[in-house]
């Protein structure tokens, strides 16, 4: 059983339409055209209303959504590395999470909401992207200072009781930077499979051998 995730990485088995919205968004967050404060272009609106968004819940999940800075593509010092993978998917992430929030929106007024209201019910789902978003950057930060010891490294869980399904799937799994783990076809990092995840990077080889786990493969 997969665990629950954060409100930005929830499956969404996205239409050919809402997928082209994403692609949009995705595009105009990584070139930077998309920024706070600036006029929302007409054509990004008419591609949330056409996936099933009214006008106004876009425009307020737009908004929403670039009332903090998204990540940009991995520059030089951070290419190859774990924190650089992290960034690089944000601006998608984010246009994932617009998308889903117009949804939202949308459906609460439909049911008699007010605008005002939506959008405050919904800043409780922009606040769960935006922790998930830094939990993913302090892992991938962990992982990149364990691959400083060792470009080989193994998923460790906390090897109790509280350890999930997925994470206890995923123990031992040896893994680099350049191949990081997947669950369900989507990469995850240790410390990021769901909401208080305590798994984490450890370098193989860097513990006497006896330390190490049982090595077993998942993919």
């Amino acid at each position: 059983m997969t665990s629950p995730q954060p409100a930005d990485q929830q499956p969404t088995g996205l239409t050919g339409t809402e997928q082209a919205v994403v692609d949009v968004l995705t595009t105009a967050l990584l070139e930077g055209s998309l920024v706070a404060g600036t006029a929302i272009p007409l054509y990004l609106l008419l591609r949330l209303i056409g996936a099933g968004s009214n006008r106004q819940a876009a425009r307020a999940a737009i908004r929403l959504g670039l009332s903090e800075p998204v990540g940009r593509k991995a520059g030089p010092k951070v290419a190859g590395t774990a924190i650089g993978q992290v960034r690089g998917a944000e601006p998608q992430l984010r246009a994932l999470y617009i998308l889903n929030a117009a949804k939202r929106i949308t459906d609460a007024m439909g049911h008699g909401a007010t605008l005002f209201t939506a959008v405050r019910a919904e800043q409780r789902f922009f606040g769960q992207h935006r922790h998930a978003a830094r939990n993913r950057r302090r892992a991938a930060r962990a992982v990149d200072q364990a691959a400083a010891d060792s470009p080989f490294m193994y998923w460790q869980t906390a090897d109790d009781a509280r350890v999930e399904a997925d994470c206890r799937q995923l123990a031992g799994t040896l893994f680099t930077v350049a191949d990081p783990p997947k669950l369900d076809g989507r990469v995850v990092w240790p410390g990021t499979v769901h909401p208080r995840c305590r798994c984490t990077a450890q370098p193989f080889g860097a513990s006497p051998l006896y330390a190490l786990p049982t090595i077993t493969a998942t993919r």
